[in-house]
């Protein structure tokens, strides 16, 4: 029985060396030590344009990351991305309305003949 881990087995059924992840996750751990103007600067190296002025630390990892991520292991189709456009802008008017009934609305009363209201469970 093999002592590697299942996702370096997996890593190994693809094709991919044992080894494949460490360099990324060396690259990862080092990336985390960066100063922010380093990461400014890798920003502007993979992304071709300047990062937005009040994107935190963080974001800017996480933006760097994905790239490199993206160059690795290769970005999504362009049928993938134009489904996700798609259900986005449907999705849009539907995310910016409220869930909730509008304060004109009987619901969740029972009205009596006298006009006189009773909640029903």
């Amino acid at each position: 029985m093999s002592s590697a881990s299942p996702y370096h087995r997996a890593r190994q059924d693809r094709g991919e060396p044992a080894g494949a992840g460490d360099h990324v996750n060396a690259t990862l751990a080092d990336l985390e030590n960066r100063s922010t103007p380093e990461l400014r600067a890798e920003w502007r190296s993979l992304y071709r344009t300047e990062p937005p002025t009040r994107l935190s630390r963080d974001l800017l990892l996480r933006g760097i990351a994905f790239r490199w991520q993206e160059r690795l292991h290769g970005s999504l189709s362009t049928a993938t991305k134009r489904r996700l456009d798609a259900l986005a802008r449907n999705s849009m008017g539907k995310m910016l309305r409220p869930s909730l009934p509008p304060p004109s609305s009987n619901r969740g009363r029972g009205w009596f003949a006298n006009g006189t209201a009773a909640l029903m469970p």
